[in-house]
């Protein structure tokens, strides 16, 4: 009954999104345009490469050599040495790319289903060109600001860390096999893998937005609950929205740091995705997304206090 509920809820979501592109093509044409081209110069160019090199990295044990480095930040944040693998990556190349480091992690079976459960909570991070380059440079005009803001959402990360982790022990007689196969037969894998990868989170990105321009056409909600929507269902338009609201900037920057250290629901259902087939819970991910918004707010209006701009 309860199955049948639901499949009862998406057809009739479905049927009105169809609906909606039919009585209103243009929009649908400017949104799948718009969408595919935030994709195309933002998106990929930066996850692509990576994707690529972290996959071929751990195919030829590269995680066993970086995680001998990492004691200190393990000690610190009270995580597995593997783990620090996926953390250093996740901050340098953004989400989702903690999901799928960590379900890879998994797969190979050097962290458990507890650990991993824990390192998706803390592996979110935004990419740092995009809050340096895309929010500071571009939208807000103020790098000192989005320093603040990049410093605030990354700090509420180890925060949660520490806060939700308990020590884990060493793991032990887990040891990384040898790879026998030719380099192109391993570049080969890791191109197709992360096409599809990409592929489906242009598939979501174009779907959010599709929602959110409809509920825009429809309901023409007043500037501030467009940003509430908007940043909640599709965190990049949120902070265009965000930055070109009468807000002050100190505001703009709290809000701004919020929807990041939230994601907006776009991003949950691209780590959705990535974890399908494992038994990693979604729920814990989305219960962290609230903490963590929490958390780097604090950290912000704490830093704010003690910077002028």
């Amino acid at each position: 009954m309860k199955t049948n509920y639901k499949n009862f809820i998406i057809i009739i979501f479905l049927l009105v999104m169809m609906s909606l592109i039919l009585l209103y093509p243009e929009t649908s044409i400017e949104t799948v345009l718009s969408g595919t081209s935030i994709f195309i110069k933002n998106v990929f160019p930066s996850l692509f490469p990576f994707f690529i090199i972290t996959d071929l990295l751990s195919e030829y044990n590269f995680i066993k050599i970086i995680t001998n480095h990492t004691r200190f930040l393990n000690k610190i944040l009270k995580i597995n040495k593997n783990s620090s693998y996926a953390l250093i990556f996740s901050m340098i190349s953004g989400f989702p790319s903690g999901a799928k480091l960590t379900k890879e992690l998994l797969d190979k079976n050097l962290i458990s289903l507890e650990e991993a459960q824990n390192l998706i909570r803390f592996t979110h991070f935004s990419n740092p060109i995009f809050i340096i380059g895309t929010v500071g440079s571009i939208l807000l005009k103020n790098g000192n600001l989005a320093l603040i803001i990049l410093v605030s959402h990354f700090l509420g990360n180890f925060v949660m860390a520490i806060l939700i982790n308990e020590r884990t022990k060493e793991l032990r007689g887990i040891e990384t096999e040898e790879n026998h196969k030719s380099f192109i037969t391993v570049l080969n894998n890791s191109i197709t893998k992360t096409f599809n990868t990409l592929m489906l989170l242009l598939g979501i990105i174009i779907t959010f937005l599709l929602i959110v321009s409809f509920i825009n056409k429809l309901f023409n909600p007043n500037i501030y609950l467009k940003i509430i929507i908007n940043g909640i269902l599709e965190m990049t338009s949120g902070i265009t929205l965000v930055s070109h609201s009468p807000f002050n900037l100190v505001t703009k920057g709290l809000i701004i740091t919020i929807f990041l250290s939230f994601g907006g629901l776009s991003i949950h259902l691209q780590v959705m995705s990535i974890l399908e087939d494992t038994k990693i819970e979604y729920k814990s991910f989305f219960k962290a997304r609230i903490l963590h918004s929490i958390i780097s707010a604090i950290i912000y209006l704490v830093i704010i206090n003690f910077m002028s701009l």
